[in-house]
């Protein structure tokens, strides 16, 4: 399935990129940055997905790799291929909610004052 993904990204870079563009996509920074997020398994497999079905489902460790990202490696990532910045930007938004989801209500105990009285 990696593999797929693989041949479907290749498949979606321009055929008149120059040499130099496509030897920066195996290497450099682009390369690079890749590196630093394939050190979460299944986290490029897990955006690859995200993208096809147009529904996020990312990981906590991905989600972190993902913030811990510089915003030139940012655009790195979410500008070649298949991706955009604006899919990016979703990524990111969804990342910030599952590193730090809304906390649980609060339920304050009544007092006995306001609690019904049994007759």
């Amino acid at each position: 399935m990696l593999l797929m993904m693989i041949i479907a990204v290749a498949a979606t870079i321009p055929t008149t990129a120059t040499n130099h563009t496509r030897k920066r996509l195996v290497e450099g920074q682009h390369f690079e940055c890749w590196r630093y997020l394939d050190r979460v398994e299944g986290c490029r497999v897990d955006l690859y997905i995200s993208l096809k079905q147009k529904r996020l489902g990312l990981g906590a460790g991905c989600c972190k790799r993902i913030g811990e990202l510089g915003d030139a490696c940012f655009k790195e990532v979410f500008k070649y291929g298949p991706f955009s910045l604006l899919f990016g930007d979703a990524v990111k938004g969804y990342c910030s909610w599952v590193e730090s989801p809304p906390s649980p209500p609060v339920y304050l105990p009544q007092s006995s004052a306001s609690a019904p009285q049994a007759r």
